[in-house]
């Protein structure tokens, strides 16, 4: 006795025998359901429209929120690297001072700050050199000057006080 029965996209089409010893039944496979059965599956591979769609808005918040954190990170660290530079322009001061019994005439060439400014985004110099104090400072350049306009420019004494031209908190610009 014939049966044919469905499963899937595939139409099976059994031998039955009631004998409990006989072997397996044979199955024929229909080409057409085996095609149709291919071809569903490829449609099944590819993305639809709207699924990249949602993706694609899924990456586009995420940059939207991560981009601006990123940006604020890279000033901040740029900010910590020109207070570094900063901090070794005081110590040549100091050594400047203790060869020479003054600040006066501590120039760039002396101090080698050309070499504190090496890929800096800020541009160090020393504000005022007299006899017994001097005041360096770290000045903003190109991007970094919009970036990091709550800061502004770092100013630091011979006393080691600590201050910032832009509207930011001394205390916070400085950590």
């Amino acid at each position: 006795m014939d049966q044919k029965y469905f499963t899937g996209a595939w139409l099976f089409k059994t031998d039955v025998v009631s004998d409990c010893c006989s072997p397996a039944p044979r199955i024929a496979l229909s080409p057409y359901f085996a095609i149709l059965r291919f071809m569903n599956r490829q449609s099944q591979v590819a993305f639809s429209l709207l699924e990249l769609l949602v993706a694609m808005a899924i990456i586009a918040i995420l940059i939207a929120v991560a981009y601006p954190n990123y940006i604020d990170y890279e000033a901040h660290a740029e900010r910590n690297r020109a207070e570094a530079a900063l901090l070794q322009l005081s110590s040549r001061m100091e050594n400047y001072f203790s060869d020479n019994n003054t600040y006066e005439g501590a120039d760039a060439d002396a101090l080698g700050i050309a070499n504190l400014e090496n890929d800096l985004s800020y541009q160090l110099s020393v504000v005022d050199a007299s006899d017994m104090h001097f005041t360096i400072q770290a000045a903003p350049i190109d991007a970094q000057a919009t970036r990091d306009s709550e800061c502004g420019t770092l100013t630091l004494t011979d006393t080691n006080a600590r201050e910032v031209s832009g509207e930011g908190n001394s205390d916070a610009c400085w950590r």
